[in-house]
């Protein structure tokens, strides 16, 4: 699996240490079959540096030290956690409470190793390849905070929450076959603006029934088009609070012979669906 950290920022404007793929295994909310289980973790999480110093000594005690970062995230993960006490698995309740702490750890080692000279950013992506059964692709979150003083409290803003390769089977088409006939369609989802809402977390906790009830309805839908599907599953999404933009991708696996798929994509606004 790629990293999913390069898509969180466009250009880069300061020096940065990252970890890529740290692959772990901790319980975030329920797994696939809603159990609570341990399931994989994948995170991308990248800290904003100041590297002048490091640059002109070459010395490694100047450097940021990511093999420490990598431990730190590791017991923050695979710890205890602390938004779950009913639960007879510790762990954490869903993919924003995992990322706040995560946050929380980081910035705390940071101002203890006394690296970071400026105030930067946090950045952090979370994917759960497992959380759902219909999503392939893994349910995750992308996640950023401003690097604070001592003492001072973060602030974490959500970015987007996305789950990906959903297979959804569906009436698609204008050929008389493709009338007849359902085809798997793959879809994508990548709801943004979730810190306009009142708690932009709920849809860290809600995304399961919100991807079940999008199933359902293409399942049981007929189109001619791409576009019109995908303009009706957002229809579908915005019926659920917690953000205000969504992004659906569907990929047609059988629309060209000479191709892997014909695929198309839309954004659109919870105001676009308001009468």
């Amino acid at each position: 699996m790629a990293s999913v950290l390069s898509p969180l920022s466009s250009q880069p404007t300061r020096d940065s240490v990252s970890l890529l793929q740290q692959t772990l295994s901790a319980k975030v909310g329920t797994d696939a079959l809603g159990r609570d289980r341990l399931q994989p973790v994948i995170i991308d999480l990248s800290v904003t540096t100041n590297s002048n110093t490091a640059a002109s000594s070459d010395r490694a005690s100047d450097t940021l030290d990511y093999s420490k970062l990598e431990e730190v995230v590791r017991r923050e993960v695979e710890g205890h956690g602390n938004c779950e006490e009913t639960s007879p698995i510790p762990g954490w309740t869903d993919l924003f409470c995992l990322a706040e702490n995560i946050a929380v750890s980081t910035q705390l080692f940071i101002q203890a190793a006394g690296e970071v000279q400026e105030r930067g950013r946090i950045e952090i992506v979370i994917v759960l390849p497992k959380a759902l059964a219909l999503a392939e692709g893994g349910v995750g979150v992308a996640c950023v905070t401003e690097q604070v003083e001592k003492h001072q409290e973060i602030e974490l803003d959500v970015l987007r929450l996305f789950v990906k390769g959903i297979k959804m089977p569906c009436i698609i088409g204008v050929s008389p076959q493709e009338r007849i006939d359902r085809q798997f369609l793959i879809v994508d989802l990548v709801f943004w603006d979730m810190s306009s809402t009142e708690d932009e977390s709920v849809l860290c906790r809600t995304y399961a029934p919100l991807v079940n009830g999008i199933y359902d309805g293409v399942t049981n839908s007929s189109y001619h088009t791409l576009e019109a599907l995908a303009t009706f599953i957002a229809k579908i999404a915005f019926s659920s609070p917690g953000f205000d933009a969504l992004t659906v991708s569907i990929q047609k696996p059988s629309g060209i012979t000479s191709a892997a798929g014909a695929r198309i994509e839309i954004t659109r606004k919870r105001a676009t669906f308001k009468e």
